[in-house]
């Protein structure tokens, strides 16, 4: 019989290797997009985008690329915490910290979880601008 605690971990790493695909989904179409959108120019810098604004905000703002780039925020702040949380519960340890290890693992988790909302909130305030 499994546990409810047994559950969250196995749910815990199916959705850090879900968001792991999202975000190289995400890359692969950026690199796609760039790929096929640069143009190698004799120049100092050697190469070039040949995209201009419009070009750039149609394919940012299009419904599939909003979707993925939601689903891409949400992903990197699920996959950030659970492999953050995992490093501060499994290597700050007593025998380093002593008596407020606890402490010390509640509030670098609640410094985590603000900096992710915080990121959260500015990810997803850049499509209602």
């Amino acid at each position: 019989m499994t546990t409810k605690r047994d559950r969250t971990g196995v749910w815990y790493f199916v959705l850090q290797r879900i968001s792991a695909v999202i975000l190289a989904i995400y890359a692969v179409v950026l690199s796609v997009y760039f790929g096929l959108n640069t143009q190698w120019v004799s120049s100092d810098a050697g190469f070039a985008l040949n995209v201009t604004y419009a070009d750039w905000h149609s394919f940012f703002f299009a419904l599939p690329m909003v979707i993925l780039y939601v689903l891409t925020i949400l992903a990197v702040v699920a996959h950030t915490w659970i492999g953050l949380w995992t490093v501060v519960t499994d290597y700050i340890r007593q025998t380093a910290f002593g008596e407020v290890t606890n402490l010390f693992r509640r509030v670098l988790l609640v410094v985590l979880a603000l900096i992710l909302i915080l990121y959260l909130y500015l990810g997803l305030n850049i499509l209602w601008k």
